[in-house]
């Protein structure tokens, strides 16, 4: 079955996806985004043939790859009795928390070496800052005050180009940071950070898409489902 973000192993129902009797899923935003359309044929979060590369057991609906945020903190998400552990070896090659990004472009981006990034799907730790800093949430969003909180808009893009320019900046260039490279080993002549980093927030068929939101353009689309 697919994986359902609204079931969480040993609380049961948690605000976010339900079932429908024809197989489709109703959606109920717990971060108080608009409610988002339910097509049978969407996929809401991670398919079954990522589920298991992520640890889970697609078989089972009352367990899903192990988060670290919100609702899934301090508890066992997927089964194997231990709590907020890492991922498995080799997930790094799938998207295991659904923001459209794979476990090793967040180890990337965030410059961790452990799969905590990939385990949190919502939220930004650039603007506002979160003091102290974490690796988590969710790449695309990369400014997260005023009306840009938890979701991907205009103000984003704005952020390759002010208050520092970003865009067109390499590794060793004073201004070069890898939060802003979202598309690692894509140069454009010497600039690692380009015009196909700006796309994976706009027009990208999976970051631009993530899983997470069924699929809808995450630019200018719905709230992030979960918390930041």
């Amino acid at each position: 079955m697919d994986f359902v973000f609204g079931w969480v192993a040993g609380r049961g129902a948690v605000p976010g996806v339900s079932r429908s009797a024809d197989g489709g899923r109703s959606w109920n935003a717990p971060s108080g985004g608009a409610t988002l359309p339910n097509p049978p044929s969407a996929t809401w979060g991670v398919p079954d043939s990522v589920e298991s590369a992520c640890g889970s057991d697609p078989a089972n609906a009352e367990f899903v790859p192990e988060r670290v945020d919100g609702a899934f903190a301090g508890l066992d998400d997927d089964g194997d009795l231990q709590i907020d552990e890492a991922l498995p070896p080799g997930s790094e090659a799938y998207d295991c928390d659904g923001d459209g990004y794979l476990g090793s472009t967040e180890k990337h981006v965030y410059g961790v070496a452990n799969t905590v990034a990939d385990q949190d799907p919502c939220g930004t730790n650039v603007i506002p800052p979160t003091t102290p800093a974490t690796a988590k949430g969710w790449p695309s969003d990369l400014r997260g005050d005023s009306f840009n909180v938890n979701r991907v808009n205009i103000q984003d893009l704005g952020t390759f180009v002010a208050p520092v320019r970003r865009i067109e900046t390499y590794p060793g260039h004073p201004n070069f940071h890898l939060r802003w490279d979202l598309k690692p080993m894509t140069p454009i002549g010497v600039a690692h950070i380009n015009l196909l980093d700006l796309n994976a927030l706009v027009n990208d068929p999976i970051t631009g898409y993530p899983p997470m939101l069924g699929g809808q353009k995450a630019f200018g689309g719905p709230v992030c489902p979960w918390a930041p």
